[in-house]
């Protein structure tokens, strides 16, 4: 074999060499390059030739700089590989022919001969165009959430599972008196004044994921106190991993301020209320008392001002009928005088006292159910005497079934004031009449007249204390302006309701409602039937018990002309003695209100079997109706009483007997 030349073989060994190397190079798909000490590219690949848009024959021999976005950057890195031998991750921009760019991270190294000399740079560059839009993307997600986050008003933060501070916003730079730089990375419970309830908080929303309202307090670092509401939540990454927790917090500085405020506000309150409530407590001490006492007053007055006015008035009733002969014409005139100021006044102290009573509560209502007709009959016979003088017709409407559940005697009292108002503002032949009908449960009663009438603005204050509409028919204002008032109250207290439909000049209609009753029809006369006047023999016995012996012999001039025989006592021991010896048919009463002797009187007839069952009517100024009929009594009657009343009352228990001669005289045998 023939022996090939040394210089031969040392070129076939580079030869080989180079081949090699030049398939290293190709086998790479990044970029590589190699560069002479002096910047000239020596070789490159064809991963090099696209990424520049030249072919190899166009780079070898060009400086490695030109392509580059930033070619000082890139000398400035060549020469740091010469100086210290390589460089890794060394970040560039290539620039394309077309203009495209492509971010690289080159690692190079020098390479040497046999003597150690660098006769070269190797370079192989990675694209990092992926990693640069990644970065990118999240760049712009930090700015983003950095947005969100400076938005907000509350402060808010972002921390990491091991509970450091990895975000803030500039209200919690202000809150902590920090800023983000000193925050991040601290552990966040340093900042509470309850560190541990910090940290208890944080522990829970990792075991329930999110945590709201949770109360802590921030403290400053210049020591100022700010009372927080937290509101937290965990975050997690693509695989669902806990990577932290976003917590906002809400200030409530000024609401628990606002809190403390009305905590204080309403101790304050109660305080006074407190204070207010003992104050009034000895006010309404005071007021009962006051109270007791007017009632007392009242009391006394009605004793002290009835009786006497009752005497007046019936003994002058009497002398007007001249039943002991006839009266001088003037004198007679003023016994008309007499009775009339009489009645007035008694009409006015009893208006004062049932208004007062009845503003005090202790007005008392006995409720019965009555037939309308029945009561109305006796208002009737009491008003009937005016209705004549003026020769004013009245007439009823009120079928024989109407019944109303209520006191009888303030019924009364309501269509008497009604009845006398109507005859009082109604001019001579006049008509007055009385309606009823009954709706839902209640029954309405109206009272109408032909008088004056009452204009529309003064519909309302008909009602009103002391107040007078108008002139009467006499051209006077009469009366004192109480009696509809009473009325109003009197319906009110039972549930119902009064007003009034009028025009001036066109008569008037006062209505009001009271509850329905359920009382079976019977026939009521017209009028009350009164009692032929008689005395003998023959009569029944009634007991008359007054301390005040004036009206005693009133009621026994009442009596003995209604045919009955009486017996009189003014103390509590006549009384049962005779009670007890005589054995009345019946007994009228005066509770004797100061001595309280009517009350014990009645106690001891009652609990005796000998006069347990004599009928007792109370007839006194003391209006103790409820008490009266709780003790067995069978009428209440308070003073002064008409004769008529009396006498009707008194049948009810005790039927008139009459003598043989009279009983023959009304038959006609």
């Amino acid at each position: 074999m023939e022996e090939i030349p040394e210089d031969q073989r040392a070129e076939q060994a580079l030869h080989r060499l180079t081949a090699y190397n030049r398939s290293l190079i190709e086998a790479s798909l990044d970029p590589l390059a190699t560069i002479s000490p002096d910047g000239k590219i020596t070789d490159v690949n064809s991963a090099t030739e696209r990424v520049t848009g030249f072919s190899r024959q166009k780079l070898v021999g060009t400086d490695i700089s030109d392509y580059f976005t930033q070619p000082e950057k890139a000398r400035a890195g060549y020469q740091l590989v010469f100086r210290e031998g390589q460089v890794q991750d060394y970040e560039l921009e290539i620039r394309h022919r077309d203009g495209r760019l492509t971010p690289v991270v080159y690692n190079a190294s020098v390479y040497r001969d046999e003597a150690g000399a660098v006769v070269g740079v190797f370079a192989a560059a990675r694209g990092i165009t992926e990693r640069k839009r990644a970065e990118e993307a999240v760049h712009r997600a930090s700015a983003y959430n950095r947005s969100l986050i400076e938005a907000s008003l509350d402060p808010l933060v972002t921390i990491s599972p091991d509970g450091k501070i990895t975000d803030v916003n500039s209200a919690t730079e202000r809150v902590t008196g920090f800023s983000r730089q000193e925050l991040v990375g601290t552990d966040f419970s340093d900042y509470f004044t309850h560190p541990e309830k910090a940290r208890a908080g944080y522990q829970l929303v990792f075991r329930e994921g999110q945590v709201q309202d949770y109360e802590l307090e921030i403290r400053h670092r210049d020591g100022r106190l700010t009372a927080v509401f937290y509101n937290a939540s965990v975050y997690r990454d693509e695989s669902g991993e806990v990577v932290g927790v976003f917590a906002a917090a809400r200030d409530i500085t000024e609401r628990n301020r606002a809190e403390e405020e009305i905590r204080k506000i309403n101790e304050d309150l109660e305080r006074r209320v407190t204070e207010r409530t003992a104050e009034l407590t000895v006010a309404n001490r005071e007021l009962a008392r006051a109270s007791q006492l007017k009632s007392e007053f009242l009391a006394r007055m009605s004793h002290e001002l009835r009786t006497p006015l009752n005497a007046i008035v019936g003994f002058s009733d009497l002398m007007a009928e001249e039943g002991e002969g006839p009266l001088d014409p003037m004198y007679k005139r003023f016994v008309k005088h007499i009775r009339d100021g009489a009645r007035h006044l008694l009409a006015l102290i009893n208006d004062i006292l049932d208004l007062s009573k009845i503003e005090s509560g202790h007005i008392e209502l006995r409720r019965e159910e009555f037939r309308v007709a029945e009561a109305l009959a006796e208002v009737l016979s009491v008003v009937n005497p005016l209705a004549s003088t003026k020769k004013i017709e009245v007439a009823s409407a009120v079928g024989p079934r109407v019944s109303v559940s209520a006191d009888r005697i303030r019924f009364k009292q309501i269509l008497y004031n009604l009845l006398s108002n109507a005859l009082k503002f109604t001019p001579e032949c006049g008509r007055v009449w009385i309606e009823s009908s009954t709706r839902d449960g209640d029954v309405c009663i109206s009272i109408c007249d032909t008088g004056v009438g009452i204009p529309p603005e003064e519909h309302e204050a008909v009602f009103d204390e002391f107040h007078q509409v108008g002139l009467t028919t006499k051209g006077l204002k009469e009366g004192t302006g109480l009696g509809l008032a009473i009325t109003r109250r009197l319906v009110e207290n039972h549930g119902g309701r009064i007003w009034v439909q009028s025009e001036a000049g066109k008569g008037s209609r006062f209505s009001f409602t009271l509850p329905a009753g359920r009382a079976a029809a019977v026939p009521v006369p017209e009028v009350l039937i009164t009692a032929t006047p008689h005395a003998g023999a023959g009569g029944a016995l009634v007991l008359v018990v007054d301390d005040e012996q004036p009206a005693r012999e009133l009621l026994v001039s009442y009596l003995e002309s209604a045919g009955y025989r009486t017996e009189t006592a003014g103390s509590r021991t006549e009384a049962i003695e005779k009670a007890r010896t005589l054995r009345p048919e019946a007994l009228l009463l005066n509770m004797l209100a100061w001595s309280h002797a009517g009350w014990y009187i009645l106690s001891e007839l009652k609990g005796s079997p000998a006069t347990a069952n004599i009928p007792v009517i109370i007839v006194s100024v003391l209006d103790a109706k409820e008490t009266g009929f709780a003790l067995g009594v069978a009428e209440y009657l308070v003073k002064p009483v008409n004769r008529e009343i009396l006498i009707r009352a008194l049948a009810k228990h005790v039927p008139r007997r009459v003598s043989a001669h009279r009983a023959a005289a009304e038959t006609g045998e």
